[in-house]
């Protein structure tokens, strides 16, 4: 973790705290699972908060654990800045914690979580209404909230250049399921997990790949596309590159274990959750030279020029056929995932609340 959290521990609060669900309406990316994490860590040491979302829920299950509420007739944005704050006002105006970016603009009892400034650092990334709203929205609910809070110092800094409000930084963490538990034999694949949009940089990477000229590996790219990016992203199809598409955690965990090295070879990344999962579960990891996946991995990582096809090549061919080097960055990565917690991250966040409400 960030810091010591020796001396913090759940806060008691003398107002109602309910949190935006609305993340449980949409497609589990990284502020998502950030989202879910959390909320399930909260849940468990501080079962007085409530969670409200719209009808068009996506995750039953969860809805069901975290025991939602849902409201309202609208979904989305128009459900986020007229109906919930319309639920609110009815229940007295409590506290809100927003965990994945937006929150209602004119309510006044917000807290929020904003995950990285890739609108305004990375804007060709996304779809022109999309960019347009988010461009708006986030220094209107940035300077309004009671406490922003943000995922890396990377992003800290940024938001702090962008909007020009200071944020605290709760770091995301690593569920514990995606633990090594077995020492599997390595398959010649290379694994590459995360959505399809132009920041991921997965044309890049194909290109690398296939100029690497390993004709003995395979590399199989989990994730899908959202209807929010560019549509200049493109997938095309080769004989030794795969496209799975969504899968769940424990069929990703076998992935994990099993390849031979995880890449991730993003332009931008306010965080990076999958480097962790890939550490956590045995597999050395290939991430691109950029100050959050700096933050996040440390020394457990080979780091790549994502703008230089050459050297996702030439890393590629390093980490594959390289077993010491394999064995380190096994070693480096299980020490690494000992700094995030999902625990840890809620406590702080919740002790900053209170801190806030007092």
């Amino acid at each position: 973790m960030y810091g010591s959290l020796q001396h913090l521990q759940y806060p008691s609060m003398k107002k109602k705290l309910f949190i935006n669900a609305r993340f449980l309406t949409q497609p589990i990316t990284g502020v998502q699972r950030f989202a879910i994490e959390i909320s399930k860590q909260i849940i468990k040491n501080f079962p007085e908060v409530h969670f409200v979302a719209p009808k068009n829920i996506l995750h039953i299950d969860l809805a069901k654990e975290f025991n939602v509420i849902t409201f309202g007739n609208f979904s989305g944005h128009l459900w986020e800045q007229i109906e919930l704050p319309r639920f609110l006002k009815n229940h007295d105006r409590p506290y809100l914690l927003n965990l994945a970016n937006t929150a209602p603009v004119y309510y006044p009892n917000n807290f929020i979580v904003i995950h990285d400034m890739a609108v305004f650092d990375f804007s060709s990334a996304y779809s022109f209404l999309f960019k347009k709203y988010y461009q708006f929205i986030l220094p209107q609910i940035g300077q309004s909230a009671k406490k922003v809070f943000t995922v890396s110092c990377f992003s800290q800094e940024r938001i702090k250049i962008h909007l020009g409000i200071p944020s605290i930084v709760i770091p995301n963490g690593v569920n514990q399921k995606f633990n090594q538990t077995e020492n599997p034999g390595k398959d010649k694949y290379i694994l590459a997990v995360s959505s399809l949009d132009p920041k991921k940089n997965f044309a890049g990477l194909i290109n690398g790949f296939l100029s690497a000229d390993i004709k003995d590996y395979t590399l199989k790219v989990i994730g899908s596309s959202n209807r929010v990016f560019n549509k200049s992203t493109q997938v095309k199809h080769y004989n030794n590159v795969t496209f799975t598409g969504y899968i769940k955690d424990e069929e990703l965990k076998q992935l994990y274990q099993n390849a031979t090295a995880f890449i991730y070879p993003s332009f931008y990344e306010g965080f990076g959750i999958p480097p962790l999962e890939a550490m956590a579960s045995g597999c050395p990891t290939i991430v691109s030279d950029i100050p959050s996946l700096r933050e996040v991995c440390g020394d457990a990582s080979v780091y790549i020029n994502p703008y230089d096809t050459a050297d996702i090549a030439n890393k590629l061919k390093e980490v594959c056929y390289n077993s010491e080097l394999q064995a380190y960055l096994h070693k480096k990565g299980l020490e690494n995932i000992r700094r995030f917690s999902w625990e840890d991250s809620s406590i702080k966040l919740m002790h900053y609340i209170s801190e806030a409400t007092q």
